[in-house]
């Protein structure tokens, strides 16, 4: 069952409060070492708008020219790590199977015009752009009456793009030209924990599934389809990369210390914006742990997406709690544990060595419901 998004951060435009006293993040942050950060947990319904985002050469000049529409001046790359099985597309497909779209399905090739249809087939120079920025600027009636002939043939199995197209004008009725775009965008599948790493100016959509979602600290989209929002077909058109590229899967890298004790981190290696760490352990795994977890520099947001669990960090020596009662002499509280709810945001002291359990529920804590 699709829930909708939980955003969190300190952009300006959405600033995440403090549970305990209401402060904002951004003013607490700035009494820290920590980063801005951004963050989302989706869960998707409907499909995510067709779009891109600039980088920061270009997020800075649609910002001064237009701060209506592009609220910031910082670009935004992102990852979307799968939480479960997802569908979504990313970046343009090869040069053969957009010409064989276009052989397919003859309005699509209408559309464009023979003379588009024939440099794409030649892999023209230049032909990629061209013909996608015609399908986005193309008659509203034409595009409405090419949608409705493609989606009313029985979907053949060997094309998953005509399948998805009649899904997303289920969704999407009327002629929005984003269900045309299937035909020239990558379609991705992803399992749990595989991540898909959306750099600037790289069109893409998501279809359907649960992920998380981790970026700059930018609110700066550019939308083309599948979407009642406005539509800046001329920033795409001279933005984006249009180039035959896979979808760039991120590969985390591992460390695990035998079957209790692991963590994954997704760090793209061409900017320093943000790193996500994956992490679990048993509860018994404390030492394994210790070993294993790396100290960050940044700060370390923590989202809870089990039930319930245990946030817990070694305390510092002069935190340690030493019982008073003579009974209880040398009983020493080396570790400080608090209980975390699925769904809670935690903001974490910097380099705080935490480590997270999620085999223990806490009786005291109320857990989200799982249905």
């Amino acid at each position: 069952k699709p829930y909708a998004e939980l955003w969190m951060g300190d952009h300006p435009n959405g600033v995440c409060h403090m549970a305990e006293g209401g402060e904002t993040i951004h003013a607490w942050l700035a009494t820290t070492e920590g980063k801005e950060f951004l963050g989302s947990l989706l869960s998707i319904r409907l499909a995510l708008s067709i779009q891109s985002h600039p980088d920061k050469a270009l997020a800075q000049k649609l910002h001064h020219d237009r701060p209506d529409l592009y609220k910031d001046p910082n670009h935004k790359p992102e990852i979307a790590v799968a939480l479960t099985d997802f569908v979504g597309m990313c970046g343009f497909r090869p040069v053969s199977e957009r010409s064989a779209f276009c052989k397919k399905f003859p309005e699509l090739g209408s559309l464009l015009g023979a003379d588009i249809c024939r440099q794409l087939d030649e892999n023209v120079d230049g032909a990629l752009k061209k013909a996608y920025s015609t399908l986005m600027r193309a008659d509203g009636k034409a595009v409405a009456e090419a949608i409705t002939a493609i989606v009313s043939r029985a979907p053949a199995a060997s094309y998953e793009a005509h399948s998805f197209a009649i899904e997303l004008d289920r969704q999407f009725p009327g002629g929005d030209v984003g269900v045309l775009s299937v035909f020239f965008l990558n379609i991705v599948h992803m399992v749990p924990g595989q991540c898909l790493y959306l750099k600037a100016n790289t069109p893409h959509a998501y279809g359907s599934g649960n992920i998380m979602e981790c970026m700059a600290c930018s609110d700066n989209v550019t939308r083309g389809g599948l979407t009642p929002k406005y539509k800046d077909v001329e920033v795409l058109s001279k933005s984006l990369v249009f180039e035959s590229r896979s979808a760039s899967i991120l590969e985390p890298s591992h460390v695990k210390c035998g079957a209790k004790c692991e963590a994954s981190t997704y760090a793209p290696d061409d900017i320093d914006d943000f790193d996500v760490m994956k992490g679990f352990r048993e509860r018994s795994a404390v030492k394994e742990w210790l070993d294993m977890l790396p100290s960050y520099p940044s700060l370390p947001p923590a989202e809870c997406l089990h039930p319930s669990g245990v946030l817990e960090r070694p305390l510092a020596p002069s935190e340690v709690l030493t019982s008073p009662e003579p009974e209880d002499q040398g009983n020493v509280t080396s570790v400080l544990c608090w209980p975390v709810a699925r769904g809670t945001l935690d903001i974490l002291p910097m380099s705080a060595g935490l480590w997270v359990s999620s085999s223990f529920t806490p009786q005291s804590h109320p857990t989200l419901p799982d249905d």
